[in-house]
């Protein structure tokens, strides 16, 4: 009943999403405490810097700031779907699972540098995605390597993302020089700023150069997972799988430029993936970021699977079990 009504777009739907995104960060709303410390609170990249500064330090203002871009990222997950209809279906339904899947680690529900860098994300896949079957110059590349290169000035461990635009110009369009001398142009220009503003301060150009470098190399400590939190870590973790599973077949049946915006979501996927594996300073803060195709998966599977009494069950069990997640942070 529940997925049913989420399915749907109308304006009650919208209220309903915000109440249920409330829900689940009741437990840091009402409990706020940082219980994880994170390298980029004492280095942090220039923008997430500025972000800090504008909150004063407040966790509380900080937590609305959060909140609030959290929201933020629901709206353009489904406007970038209405923008390139690859789900073959308008829904609010990427929105929730979103939602759902920033109160799996109530520690990260804090002011961060990755959350604002999906943003920016999505943003540059929808200008990606733009592209397609762009007669002549794709100055949309421009955009989408200003944009990741902007997201990487909140958070360092971003600047993989610059593989994002080497696959989609090979994915989306035939490739050629011109196109990547566009994109890397968009990826040096906020840097080349940045660099600028250091000189002026008399800090040294190469100071967010050392910045990046140190929050890449840095190590963090281990996120122990306690056996509850693991267990409901199955659950999308099997969703996911499934999701995966009936998508692939199906993939072949629709509008080549939904086929290839599935392949880009693949590809984010496969890079937060990697980054997560294989980065030192990455931790399951990465879940702001595979939460974008994550969500899309999730939402497509939940839509179209056949047996809607499974998919029923499934979506109601997944949001009791983050809705525990919050209720255990609170009480602790």
């Amino acid at each position: 009943m529940l997925l049913r009504i989420l399915r749907g777009t109308g304006p009650g739907v919208v209220i309903l999403i915000i109440v249920i995104a409330i829900l689940l960060w009741i437990g840091s709303f009402l409990n706020p405490h940082i219980s994880y410390e994170l390298y980029y609170e004492s280095d942090p990249m220039p923008l997430y810097a500025l972000l800090k500064s504008i909150t004063g330090g407040n966790h509380a203002v900080g937590l609305i700031v959060t909140f609030s871009m959290v929201l933020l990222m629901a709206y353009l997950l489904v406007s970038f779907n209405t923008s390139v209809i690859f789900i073959s279906e308008r829904t609010f339904l990427p929105a929730v699972v979103y939602v759902m899947l920033s109160a799996l680690f109530p520690a990260f529900q804090v002011l961060n540098p990755v959350l604002p860098a999906s943003i920016f994300l999505v943003l540059a896949a929808g200008k990606i995605m733009k592209t397609y079957r762009v007669q002549g110059i794709a100055y949309d590349l421009f955009d989408a390597g200003f944009l990741i290169s902007t997201g990487c000035l909140f958070y360092a461990n971003f600047i993989w993302f610059a593989a994002l635009l080497v696959i989609g110009i090979i994915l989306i369009r035939p490739a050629g020089l011109r196109e990547f001398v566009i994109a890397l142009t968009g990826m040096a220009t906020p840097f080349a700023l940045t660099s600028g503003f250091y000189y002026v301060l008399d800090k040294g150009p190469e100071t967010v150069f050392l910045i990046l470098e140190r929050s890449i190399t840095g190590d963090i400590p281990d996120y122990a997972l306690n056996g509850f939190s693991l267990l409901v870590l199955i659950l999308p973790g099997l969703l996911l799988l499934f999701s995966i599973l009936h998508l692939l077949p199906v993939l072949n049946t629709g509008k080549i430029s939904s086929r290839k915006t599935f392949y880009l979501l693949f590809w984010i996927l496969f890079i937060a993936g990697a980054i997560f594996i294989f980065s030192p300073s990455v931790s399951f803060d990465i879940i702001w970021l595979a939460g974008m195709p994550v969500s899309y998966f999730l939402a497509h599977f939940l839509i179209f699977f056949r047996r809607k009494v499974i998919t029923e069950i499934s979506f109601a069990l997944f949001f009791l079990l983050v809705f525990l997640i919050q209720i255990l942070e609170l009480v602790r």
